[in-house]
């Protein structure tokens, strides 16, 4: 990268050349670029359309979804990926959270140890592999 700031004169001036030959090259081409933030392609915008056509926008509580902001999120949504997580739910959001904070807590009781064997790589995998079979369940390490 060039420093504009110690240059003279007329090497700033054969850099704006440059530069210039560069944008004209690329104007050539006629690209049509659109270079604003987040607008999905159309294909993208296609997958929502069925959205549109929902006549429904409630919970089971008569919650209206479409201005939703319930900081522990939607009750149906929340079984939804316990299930799919393999995780109970239980009726209190205290109790889950409880659940989650424990669960965190066993996901990262190993680290003090991994840091401790880091000065040996292949020690630290072979522990790393170690923690991670013995969280999975059963049926998955046997695999």
């Amino acid at each position: 990268m060039l420093d504009y700031r110690t240059m003279d004169s007329s090497a700033l001036q054969a850099e704006q050349g440059r530069l210039r030959q560069a944008y004209d090259a690329f104007a050539k081409r006629g690209l049509k670029l659109d270079m604003s933030r987040g607008k999905p392609a159309p294909n993208q915008l296609d997958l929502s359309m069925g959205l549109l056509a929902m006549q429904d926008y409630k919970d089971r509580d008569g919650v209206d979804m479409r201005n939703y902001g319930a900081l522990e999120g939607a009750a149906e949504v929340r079984e939804f990926f316990a299930e799919l997580l393999g995780e109970v739910l239980e009726a209190s959001t205290k109790k889950n959270l409880e659940k989650r904070v424990l669960a965190e807590h066993g996901a990262t009781q190993g680290k003090k140890e991994l840091a401790a064997v880091t000065d040996n790589a292949e020690q630290a995998l072979r522990y790393a592999y170690r923690v991670v079979r013995d969280m999975l369940p059963l049926s998955a390490s046997a695999a």
